[in-house]
C-alpha cells in the first residue's frame, strides 16, 4: 500500500505552516505531504522533537544544525 501525498488544503494548520516555511527556503516538501497522512506523528515531530529537543536544551542550536547536516551527508540524505 502506497501513501498518498496529502494536498495542502487537507493538512492540519501546523502542517500547512511547516510546508509553507520549507517551500519558502526551497526545501523538498514531499516528506511533509506524506507525513500529513498521520497528523499525530507530524504534531509529535513539530511540538516534541523540533520545539523541545532540537530548539530547546543546553546545546547551542548552531551545533545541533551542524550535527544534523553532517549526519544527513553521511547517510546520503539530501534534505
Amino acid at each position: 500500500m502506497a501513501l498518498r501525498r496529502v494536498p495542502r488544503e487537507e493538512m492540519q494548520e501546523h502542517e500547512q505552516q511547516w510546508l509553507d516555511d520549507c517551500r519558502a527556503v526551497g526545501l523538498d516538501t514531499r516528506w511533509i505531504e506524506f507525513i500529513a497522512n498521520a497528523p499525530h506523528v507530524s504534531k509529535f515531530l513539530w511540538e516534541d522533537f523540533y520545539a523541545k529537543l532540537f530548539y530547546g536544551g543546553v546545546v547551542p542550536i548552531k551545533i545541533k544544525e551542524m550535527t544534523q547536516l553532517r549526519l544527513s551527508k553521511l547517510h546520503g540524505c539530501h534534505f
